[in-house]
């Protein structure tokens, strides 16, 4: 085989996994279809200590942090928490071309504006084909987003379902550089952001994909102070919905990231997700015992990803309840904040959310 591996996206999944396995001395190529650095809407929060452990300096894309959240709901009954531990913000474009650059330093081979048109599963490995070349790698690995089409062509994540997410970046600061702000109550199943940065606001809405994501962005754009009429250079994408058990693996095809569907149901947070599953996919290619790959990402990843369903749900249907008695809480609201700074696990929220939400409360808030 020409490569030991194939990538395919250089996002922080596809990115990271190119580095890892060309630090462990494998052969790697990395392909992308747009042209590098590449535009990516993302609001971009990471935590600062998950940022540290990295075998990669990220420090260059840092653009701001954030030690506290603001709360909102339905744009009113704020509260303001300290997070425990910083937030990162980071400039998408800059922090991806990083870890690509730092995995072309060791040795592989990237290649972008390079869209694969054709993919064959061989006896033991795949050969790809995009508009200029054909190459042959051992294994492959898929991380080229929500609508993968390694995921698409080897059978894997049918069914997959999806969020929307509309974002506008903007330059003017209407809140602090140390504050997050979140709004609930807009839309169901989802919230409002307004991630500060240096260089921009990262403002935006998600959840289920209706009408009224874009009239519900324009209030808050408007509730936070900047001008909501006209045209407004807005950003969409979907984020996967994860399955729990899932299979990301078919002979030695991978998927990792967005394309695994790795991303919190609750938070919607991704970042942290891809570049974990990169680590196990490079571990496992690497000590060549692929065939554990899917069972591994759920006990490591996505098995806390159903108390984030729950959690979700239970919002969906009590949202003011939820709110006042469970993000309004201190205690409450300490934890999810170390859930936004990876320090603590929702299935450790979820029992203690269970616990607080007693039949007597309920019954005294309706």
């Amino acid at each position: 085989m020409a490569y030991d591996a194939a990538v395919i996206g250089a996002g922080p999944a596809g990115a990271t996994v190119a580095f890892l396995l060309s630090r462990a001395g494998l052969k790697v190529l990395l392909l992308e279809k747009k042209k590098l650095p590449r535009f990516k809407a993302c609001g971009g929060g990471i935590s600062l200590k998950f940022l540290g452990s990295l075998p990669f300096d990220a420090s260059p894309a840092i653009t701001g942090r954030v030690s506290r959240i603001k709360y909102f709901y339905k744009m009113a009954d704020p509260v303001e928490v300290e997070l425990g531990a910083e937030l990162a913000m980071v400039n998408r474009p800059k922090f991806d071309l990083l870890i690509v650059e730092a995995a072309a330093r060791l040795g592989a081979k990237v290649v972008d504006e390079s869209e694969v048109r054709e993919l064959e599963i061989l006896e033991n490995g795949v050969r790809l084909s995009t508009e200029k070349d054909n190459y042959e790698a051992r294994y492959l690995i898929g991380a080229d987003g929500v609508f993968s089409q390694v995921a698409a062509r080897t059978g894997l994540r049918r069914g997959a379902k999806f969020d929307l997410a509309l974002e506008i970046e903007l330059p003017e600061r209407k809140h602090p550089l140390s504050t997050l702000y979140m709004g609930f109550g807009q839309v169901r199943e989802g919230y409002a952001w307004s991630f500060p940065k240096t260089d921009n606001y990262s403002i935006g809405i998600g959840g289920k994909n209706s009408p009224r994501l874009a009239v519900e962005l324009k209030k808050w754009l408007a509730f936070l102070g900047y001008p909501a009429d006209g045209k407004m250079d807005l950003h969409g994408h979907s984020l996967p919905l994860p399955k729990a058990g899932e299979k990301l693996q078919r002979q030695n095809v991978l998927l990792v990231g967005d394309a695994a569907g790795l991303v919190n149901p609750l938070t919607g947070e991704g970042i942290r997700y891809a570049i974990q599953s990169a680590q196990i996919a490079a571990q496992t290619i690497a000590s060549g015992k692929i065939n554990g790959y899917s069972r591994e990402i759920y006990e490591k990843i996505s098995s806390d990803f159903k108390y984030a369903y729950y959690l979700r749900t239970l919002f969906a249907f009590l949202p003011g309840f939820c709110y006042r008695y469970g993000v309004k809480n201190p205690a409450a609201s300490q934890f999810l904040s170390g859930i936004f700074c990876g320090e603590a696990a929702f299935k450790d929220f979820y029992w203690k959310a269970i616990r607080f939400i007693n039949p007597i409360k309920f019954l005294s808030a309706r």
